[in-house]
């Protein structure tokens, strides 16, 4: 069965197309929806030292929280070619020091399970048919008392209409 509504080539065409990861600000009106989603991160990401991305290929929310914690270790986990090579630039050109990157398909984690107290990934899980098997795979790389949060953006409705500016 095939669970993919979207493949690696869309990931490496949209990351593509950007030419750098926009900072992420929680300033402002139209921010509304960004300060709800850090209030939530960051409550979760407080309790533990190894925090994973996954999808996170030109993520500014990994840049955001490796600076703002920097005493704690993250990592991104995405297939992209171009997203992981556009995380990277950002993580070398800010010198962020505490940033691993991954490059592979969490379906098929080469290393690296059961390792992270908090596993997030923001706008992954609705590019997939089967949502089970997306977050027992997400679940895999949390350490035996991890938490995950996976955020599903709703560009359609409000939410979308004030976050776009």
């Amino acid at each position: 069965m095939k669970v993919d509504l979207t493949d690696k080539k869309y990931w490496d065409a949209t990351y593509s197309e950007r030419s750098n990861v926009s900072p992420v600000s929680l300033e402002g009106f139209r921010n509304h929806y960004v300060k709800q989603i850090y209030s939530k991160k960051a409550g979760l990401l407080t309790r533990t030292d190894s925090i994973l991305e996954i999808g996170g290929g030109g993520s500014a929310w990994i840049l955001y929280f490796a600076k703002r914690f920097p005493d704690k270790r993250f990592a991104v986990l995405d297939y992209s070619d171009e997203g992981c090579r556009s995380i990277r630039e950002a993580v070398e050109s800010r010198g962020i020091l505490n940033v691993d990157v991954m490059q592979e398909d969490f379906f098929k984690p080469s290393a690296k399970t059961n390792q992270f107290g908090f596993v997030y990934s923001h706008g992954v899980v609705e590019h997939l048919r089967d949502l089970p098997a997306v977050l027992l795979a997400h679940s895999r790389f949390m350490s035996d008392d991890g938490r995950m949060l996976t955020v599903i953006p709703n560009m359609a409705g409000i939410l979308g209409t004030l976050t776009k500016s």
